[in-house]
């Protein structure tokens, strides 16, 4: 919650500056305890310490130069009809994130195990693009809300879904191009070989993840809490049923598939309510160029044989790869001049902490 209170102020470059501090901090104690022959349990009291010793001093900050806010009783009620239906929202979303391994454990062994999560982590940045809005986002959303200001949420939604559309449909696909070497840098030519097929799966899914995460700070921000408990609920429930029903049968890939069908539901569950809110525009047109230039891009790295080693191919694929899918983004008129001079105002800024 402390960690939280700059960007609840409005102070975002401050928030991203304790999340940076914070990550130093982590890794830097987890360093120094396992070269001094620490255990993991030592090191996970480390990161408790971290987290205490932050905690700590941003809540004395906060009481220094603003004292501790007095509780209003009388919104005790809407408090708890707020974050009561949050917990059940965030007990299914930790066992939507890791369900799926147990079932394979239980049901295959160990080994598979280990495969399904290479191939998942390799996935998982994906979702992290939608990270570049999110320090800002929330505080944007929920006082634009209380002010009435809906045309800054639609616009915002437009700006926010148009970007990460850009960013997304090359990341994706070029993940998919690249898994079987990055796989085979990071694990064995065995467990890259069997986690390869599963890449695609799993950037689908995660895919619209990405779309889905901002998507909430609607419902937040309207105190529709219920409905996103509701949500993650089911989708815990079609991830189990599917789990059961599909890894006996297809392995791995049943596994993925459940995972896929869980967040598919999620995703358009959020997405529907989330309309009845704030009507914002899906971005058709990006997302038609957008698709465009991926193929485009596709076809140039299937066609060329880059690299004589798994980390050159990755490499020139990416640089190859990014190249070609914004020129032609470029070539089809998707970028204007107020998008070049806003990426280098955003870039500026990001320059001046």
């Amino acid at each position: 919650v402390n960690l939280n209170h700059p960007r609840a102020k409005g102070f975002v470059k401050q928030y991203e500056g304790v999340r940076i501090l914070r990550n130093v901090m982590e890794v830097t104690a987890l360093a120094i305890i396992f070269l001094l022959g620490g255990n993991i349990l030592a090191g996970i009291w480390g990161i408790v310490g971290v987290s205490v010793f932050l905690n700590a001093g941003i809540f004395s900050y906060v009481y220094i130069h603003s004292g501790l806010p007095r509780p209003e009783v009388h919104n005790v009620g809407k408090y708890i009809r707020y974050g009561v239906p949050m917990v059940p929202a965030a007990l299914s979303s930790s066992l939507l994130a890791d369900i799926d391994k147990y079932f394979l454990l239980f049901l295959l062994g160990p080994a598979p195990v280990g495969i399904y999560s290479v191939a998942e982590r390799v996935c998982k940045p994906i979702v992290n693009l939608t990270g570049i809005f999110n320090s800002t986002l929330y505080p944007t959303i929920a006082s634009a809300w209380d002010q009435g200001d809906y045309e800054v949420i639609e616009k915002a939604y437009e700006y926010i879904f148009r970007y990460y559309t850009i960013l997304a449909f090359p990341g994706a696909v070029g993940l998919v191009l690249v898994a079987e070497p990055l796989l085979n840098i990071i694990s064995t030519t065995e467990i890259a070989r069997q986690a390869v097929p599963l890449v695609p799966i799993f950037i689908l899914g995660y895919f619209l993840k990405g779309y889905d995460n901002p998507l909430r700070y609607i419902l937040t921000s309207v105190e529709r809490t219920r409905t996103i408990g509701i949500a993650v609920t089911l989708s815990l429930l079609v991830n189990v049923i599917l789990n059961l029903t599909l890894i006996p049968t297809m392995g791995l890939s049943g596994a993925a598939i459940a995972t896929l069908s869980a967040q598919g539901v999620l995703f358009f569950m959020i997405l529907y309510v989330s309309f009845q809110e704030v009507r914002f525009e899906i971005p058709w047109i990006t997302l038609v160029r957008c698709s465009v230039a991926t193929v485009v891009m596709a076809v140039i790295l299937m066609l060329l044989d880059l690299g004589n080693s798994p980390a050159s191919e990755m490499l020139l694929d990416i640089g190859v790869g990014g190249l070609s899918y914004f020129a032609v983004l470029f070539l089809i008129g998707e970028f204007s001049s107020e998008d070049i001079k806003l990426v280098r105002e955003k870039l500026q800024s990001s320059l001046q902490f």
